[in-house]
């Protein structure tokens, strides 16, 4: 065989090698995706471009499971992508996680060998208070679950607070922890699934706590 039927020969057989690659005219070709991280309900839309999907969450034993995600059309090596949140579920917000090069949420194809954008969302917390009516003494503490509060007295009717938000569908207990020195007190609608909003002295069915003189012997 002669030298320039050798390099013909290795000529074709580079070529043949990149085409299998996808290389020559063919374009290498990425899926748009990721996985989805604290998905408790549904309603997550994501959007890519032209496209939007929706993502469906998996619990196990009621713990939201990391679910995957895919666009269904590809983008060739090169292009440009981006990836949203087109809407989050009632209950939850979803961010896109930071990716890209310089943290912009914005990236080309290739970059990396496969494209893994993640979806963090968290279930909305609310404030958790109610009323105090005839509270007229020092020493009144109130507890949901390992969180009290100490009620002040004040004239008339007042309000209570706790310093920790109650997650969303978690159940919410209020009771009494310590009664006042002089007042014997009582919780009305104390528990509860907590709703997607804000409990306090003007809610529906608000909690409410009923304090009246102890009886002096």
């Amino acid at each position: 065989m002669t030298l320039f039927s050798i390099r013909t020969a290795l000529v074709l057989c580079l070529a043949t090698s990149l085409a299998a690659c996808g290389g020559g005219d063919d374009k290498a070709t990425f899926v748009v995706g990721g996985s989805a991280y604290g998905l408790a309900y549904t309603g997550l839309k994501l959007a890519s471009g032209d496209q939007t999907i929706a993502v469906e969450p998996k619990l196990v034993s009621g713990v939201p499971q990391a679910v995957p995600y895919a666009f269904p059309k590809t983008i060739e090596y090169g292009t440009t992508y981006t990836v949203t949140v087109a809407e989050s579920p009632a209950k939850q917000s979803c961010a896109v996680d930071l990716f890209g090069t310089d943290l912009k949420n914005i990236d080309s194809a290739g970059h990396t060998a496969t494209i893994n954008v993640g979806v963090t969302c968290k279930t909305y917390t609310y404030p958790i208070g109610g009323a105090i009516k005839g509270l007229t003494s020092a020493g009144l503490v109130l507890t949901n679950g390992s969180d009290p509060v100490t009620v002040a007295p004040a004239a008339g009717a007042t309000t209570f607070a706790f310093t920790n938000n109650v997650q969303v569908d978690i159940a919410y207990g209020v009771s009494i922890l310590a009664q006042p020195a002089d007042d014997t007190c009582t919780v009305v609608n104390g528990t509860g699934i907590m709703p997607n909003n804000a409990l306090s002295d003007t809610s529906a069915n608000a909690i409410t706590v009923t304090c009246v003189p102890k009886q002096k012997s």
